[in-house]
């Protein structure tokens, strides 16, 4: 038995790279190695690069070891780079669940979608584009246990990087992404329905939409992808130093709608690094529910759908820190830090929500005026440490620090907020006119209109 196979072995060459790679997958199940190297330098063409023009469908028990290679998609095609052997299963069961899979870059590799193929989710069905976009994901796993990515640059991908659904023991380290030029939902690692036991860490770079996204809905991929027998929950996800740059969207994204729970989220170290060079900044550092039916099929998130939300070191210069826009229980947010054009800390842009039990531990509000002025398009935002109009519950925020707010409270409406060992100065005004609830700082309660 070899240590691996090559993808450079002459008797594996095919008419294509794809192929090539394909053949040499089936010889190491055949050798029982069950280990494949794809090099830099491509043997078969004489050049520094693999095309992709298929997708490369990767059994069980399956190491691919990409060696400081370029791998590109084909220009005009529509199809992944990687997926599962049985993604496209007539049927998806535990029986036929695939395992044990590998993606491992060795020094400088890079996976590029190339020339964009003009197939967008606004454009699926038209124009003679009948496929979905799912085609665009570059890396897409259905069904899948014991699965590592490591040590991996993305570039230009034409959808999401990578997508799971149904996937579990999953291990994502050090993927880097630069999404550009832009187009829409460039998101960097989806978990979509389906996903938990999950350990993603070292994720950087720029994405074109939300870095990571935790979705469960019941869409069309969704559904198509259904596996009998398996719960549509998102869980016990661990996630570990995004610093990442996602174009106008999401660091870390959460949320959930139709009865599909997502819980036991743990979140440690998540950083906006967007510059002003790129004129935009992203919605929020870690976001939690969508805008209100956005995704429904069924009913909006109820209170206990989303729950036990762990995060901590945030820092963003975005507009939120955290931003609730659904029901959330049980979650405590640690050490959040703004800066910048941050123009508040813990908000909604205002979809309804309800918190309960939800307690943010050490807060930095440092965010600038004149920053927040010349980098808001759409005329001036006013600071806040709390911005959440029609939501309601009781939420809990602990040692605070800040110099200089126009307000503390703004537009929380019917939210009962309580702020414990506050070291505050140059405040405006404790609340606006729209803040009905009771706020209490520091032991003095402040009832609202």
């Amino acid at each position: 038995m070899k240590e691996y196979i090559s993808c450079n072995q002459r008797e594996l060459f095919a008419e294509t790279d794809s192929g090539t790679i394909q053949n040499a997958i089936a010889a190491a199940v055949a050798d029982g190695c069950r280990k494949v190297l794809i090099p830099r330098y491509n043997l078969r063409t004489d050049k520094t690069e693999w095309r992709i023009d298929k997708a490369i469908e990767v059994p069980c028990n399956m190491t691919v070891l990409l060696d400081n290679c370029y791998m590109v998609q084909e220009t005009g095609v529509y199809d992944n780079m990687f997926r599962n052997a049985n993604a496209y299963a007539e049927k998806r069961t535990l029986e036929n669940e695939d395992h044990d899979i590998s993606i491992l870059g060795i020094g400088n590799v890079c996976l590029s979608g190339g020339v964009h193929n003009g197939l967008l989710e606004r454009t699926c069905g038209k124009n003679g584009l009948q496929m979905g976009s799912v085609v665009n994901q570059m890396l897409l796993w259905i069904n899948v246990r014991d699965l590592r990515i490591e040590n991996i640059h993305f570039e230009h991908q034409r959808h999401w990087a990578i997508n799971h659904i149904y996937c579990h023991n999953v291990k994502l380290k050090n993927l880097d992404f630069f999404a550009y030029p832009h187009v829409p939902n460039m998101d960097g690692i989806d978990l979509r329905v389906g996903c938990h036991d999950f350990e993603i860490e070292n994720i950087t770079g720029k994405s074109g939409d939300d870095t990571i996204a935790m979705t469960a809905i019941l869409g069309g991929t969704e559904s198509r992808g259904y596996v009998e027998g398996k719960s549509t929950d998102i869980c016990n996800v661990k996630i570990r130093n995004v610093l990442s740059d996602p174009f106008r969207m999401l660091n870390v994204r959460v949320l959930t709608q139709d009865g599909v729970q997502v819980h036991d989220i743990d979140v440690d170290t998540v950083m906006d690094t967007s510059t002003w060079e790129s004129k935009v900044f992203c919605k929020a550092a870690l976001g939690l529910g969508t805008q209100g039916a956005l995704y429904v099929k069924v009913c909006r998130a109820k209170l206990g759908d989303l729950s036990r939300i762990t995060a901590r070191n945030i820092y963003t210069r975005g507009s939120m820190a955290v931003r609730f826009d659904d029901a959330c229980a049980d979650s405590t947010f640690t050490n959040v830090k703004t800066f910048s054009t941050c123009f508040t800390a813990i908000g909604t842009v205002g979809f309804g929500c309800v918190l309960k039990n939800i307690t943010v531990d050490g807060l930095y509000y440092g965010s600038n005026k004149t920053d927040r002025q010349r980098g808001w398009v759409d005329g001036y935002q006013p600071s806040a440490i709390v911005r959440m109009p029609q939501t309601t519950g009781e939420l809990l925020v602990k040692n605070v620090y800040s110099d200089g707010m126009e307000y503390l409270c703004q537009g929380t409406d019917e939210l009962n907020v309580t702020f414990e060992n506050c070291d505050m100065t140059n405040v405006g005004a404790i609340a606006d006119q729209r803040s009905k609830a009771t706020i209490t700082v520091n032991g003095e309660v402040y009832q609202g209109d």
